[in-house]
């Protein structure tokens, strides 16, 4: 038991969780399928781009066409609109005009660019629609409104006040079947909305597929290069190597050591970089669509992070633990287990039993170490999130409330801020891929790197010491002529003596006797009993 703890002591990962150097040689096997690892980082980007159009469909199919989130000014010359609109170059505005009128459309959330005063004077002035609704300019539809204020705005375009719309729906003064006609543009404008969003998630789920599939199949490529060669140096290996290494921890190397490789590849590694683009994508959109909401939504980061760094550095040291009260028991059950002859021809059952049962209770505190920092990690990440959705709530519903944030910004914020912890979750999970993979490399490539025994190179040595016995020869036979003549002499004798001796050894073996017939058998055994 000694001796296996003594090779053992190889399993424990003293090296960091990136080395540099060694990400190159992993790095190194995957250059001849380079093409496929480039396909797939450009899916990664479009996966990216995919997962942040989602919200963004959502939010103009509300603010544009569920929800009332515009407003309309009117002027009546062309100089005075122009003045206001360079009076607040911040404020986005849409132009149109008819019957020389000037109409102005902006966001309902620009509105507190605008000075109060300004909004008090033309709201008095009949020249201000707040929350309007855009409906085609058609003779039925105005008859169907003749009882509420319209603004023509264009040849085919008619505005009027969502309040006075809402107020007629409630008083019954239109059907349902008229609202539906008086909205038929927004419906299909909500169709063309669905159909592009099915489009986006459509696209992401092919991208995807060709993405793990690009990866993975480069993965499983170099893996074989990786494996083929591992198998290749270890048959060159000297036999005292594999009299001080298990056979077990031999094994592990060759299969699952390889195998926590092609993972990190195909799930780690490269899920890993597509969370990074999509934190990175979310805080971006975040921020654009509006900065104060994304800072105070971001005000659980610091915490968040700080928690992160510490799951980090726990558990890679519980990780390693891990990782080597397994190639502990690997290494025991191969060797006991190909030993089981010997265990049993010399009564061994009782130490062998509490060997185990040490090596195995090992494991499993280590186990149950790993399992309770993730029992920590997870619910207080979940409560992280809990918390960031109040105050988004708090703020964003106060903002809403006053004008400062139309609801389909809000409905992707909650979108973008539940899809902005997964990743967290997801980092978690392949950070153990990632530690586990450069844990296998470190192992896999340190075995690549011990000293092998050239048997071609041998076979020359041994070709190199016969030729100088018989350059020793030749030497001999060139000396002096009694010398040469006593050594021949010798040479004879020797000769002549072997040559005799094999043979009267050979001799009753060269002529061996046939097998006997049954008769001769019988006869023979008649004698015996004579």
């Amino acid at each position: 038991m000694k001796n296996l703890q003594k090779g053992l002591s190889e399993d424990t990962i003293q090296g960091k969780m990136y080395d540099k150097d060694l990400f190159k040689r992993i790095i190194a096997y995957l250059k001849p399928y380079k093409l496929l690892v480039i396909i797939s980082f450009i899916l990664l980007l479009l996966i990216t781009i995919t997962n942040l159009l989602a919200p963004m469909i959502t939010q103009r199919a509300v603010d544009e066409i569920i929800v009332s989130n515009r407003n309309l000014i009117k002027f009546d010359g062309e100089y005075e609109k122009n003045d206001f609109i360079q009076k607040y170059p911040k404020i986005k505005f849409t132009e149109f005009k008819f019957d020389n009128r000037f109409y102005l459309i902006f966001p309902n959330k620009k509105i507190n660019f605008i000075e109060k005063d300004v909004i008090k004077e033309l709201t008095d002035s009949g020249r201000f629609y707040q929350k309007i609704v855009i409906l085609e300019n058609t003779q039925q539809n105005k008859d169907l409104l003749k009882s509420i204020r319209i603004e023509e705005i264009s040849d085919n375009k008619i505005v009027v006040l969502n309040s006075e719309l809402n107020n007629l729906k409630k008083n019954d003064e239109i059907t349902k079947e008229e609202l539906k006609s008086l909205r038929i543009n927004d419906i299909k404008k909500l169709r063309i909305y669905g159909l592009i969003f099915f489009a986006v998630i459509s696209l992401q789920l092919v991208f995807t597929f060709f993405q793990v599939y690009s990866i993975n199949y480069a993965s499983q490529h170099a893996m074989y290069d990786l494996r083929r060669d591992l198998f290749l140096r270890l048959e060159k290996m000297p036999l005292s190597f594999f009299d001080k290494n298990p056979v077990g921890r031999l094994v592990t190397r060759v299969t699952n050591d390889i195998g926590t490789l092609n993972e990190m590849f195909g799930n780690g590694l490269i899920q890993l970089i597509q969370e990074a683009f999509v934190l990175v994508g979310i805080m971006i959109a975040m921020l654009i669509y509006d900065y104060r909401l994304a800072l105070v939504t971001f005000s659980v980061l610091p915490f968040t992070v700080v928690l992160f760094i510490f799951f980090i550095r726990k558990s890679r040291i519980i990780y390693r633990n891990v990782r080597k009260k397994l190639a502990n028991i690997n290494a025991a059950l191969s060797e006991d287990i190909s030993g089981f002859k010997i265990i049993q021809l010399f009564n061994q059952y009782k130490r062998k039993k509490k060997e185990f049962a040490q090596i195995n209770g090992e494991y499993y505190s280590a186990a149950r170490s790993m399992l309770k920092l993730f029992a920590f990690f997870r619910p207080v990440i979940n409560s992280t999130r809990r918390i960031a959705v109040a105050v988004l709530l708090w703020y964003g519903g106060v903002q809403i409330l006053q004008d400062r944030l139309s609801l389909g910004i809000f409905i992707a914020f909650l979108w973008y801020l539940d899809r902005f912890f997964e990743p967290i979750h997801h980092l978690s999970e392949k950070f153990n891929i990632l530690q586990a993979g450069m844990a296998g490399a470190e192992r896999v490539f340190g075995l690549m790197d011990k000293p092998v025994e050239d048997y071609e190179t041998e076979k020359g040595r041994t070709g190199e010491r016969e030729k100088g016995r018989k350059g020793e020869n030749e030497k001999r036979r060139k000396g002096d002529p009694p010398t040469q003549r006593k050594a021949r002499r010798s040479l004879l004798r020797r000769d002549k003596k072997v040559k005799v001796k094999s043979f009267f050894i050979i001799l009753p073996f060269s002529n061996p006797i046939p097998n006997p017939s049954p008769l001769q058998k019988r006869k023979g055994e008649n004698r015996c009993e004579g």
